[in-house]
């Protein structure tokens, strides 16, 4: 943590807006990234980013520094997640979010006479494979995956921003992978 972020941090525990609108503007496209991992759609995270902004506010002078700050906003934005989808049960949803909200995420096909041009696609169409399996997994498991393989944190963070003990996100991670990997066992062999 920056001694910046440590001096926005207290000032916003004082009550300066300003200050928390600078921690905001720091983290907004990480927690959107994430809220919109973990609900399967934009619009869906667009509707809990404004609650888990305001649960960070409300929240704020109850933080020690006893983890790092994104840690810790992590987590406000994993329990919001688990929390909408539960208030919304398993409604249709989409994962990721839709290409045309997240340009960045759209597959340029490359012309069939260029070399790779089959290896590019196949690679799409995995990708593809793999959102869907993802997108199959109970919410504490997706949010486990999508924590660790999206948003590469390690088992030890992925525990703090959860409120689990490492050995727990180990299982929720290995019955994730397990379970994907026999949804995608006939796409691997061919038998699609």
């Amino acid at each position: 943590m920056t001694q910046k972020e440590i001096t926005l941090i207290k000032l916003a525990q004082g009550g300066d807006t300003e200050a928390f609108s600078e921690l905001v503007a720091e983290y907004d496209s990480r927690v959107m990234n994430l809220a919109g991992s973990l609900l399967g759609s934009i619009e869906d995270a667009r509707d809990v980013y404004q609650e888990i902004f305001i649960k960070g506010y409300n929240s704020l002078k109850k933080y020690r520094f006893k983890s790092e700050f994104y840690t810790w906003l992590y987590r406000i934005t994993v329990n919001t997640c688990l929390t909408f989808r539960k208030s919304r049960g398993r409604r249709s949803e989409r994962f990721p979010m839709r290409l045309e909200d997240n340009p960045e995420l759209t597959v340029n096909f490359p012309d069939a006479d260029a070399p790779g041009a089959d290896e590019t696609l196949l690679e799409g169409e995995l990708s593809e494979m793999l959102r869907k399996a993802v997108k199959q997994l109970p919410p504490k498991q997706r949010a486990v995956v999508v924590l660790r393989h999206y948003h590469h944190k390690k088992i030890r963070e992925i525990a703090e921003i959860m409120s689990l003990n490492e050995g727990t996100v180990k299982g929720y991670l290995f019955r994730a992978v397990r379970t994907m990997k026999e949804k995608l066992e006939p796409y691997l062999q061919g038998e699609y």
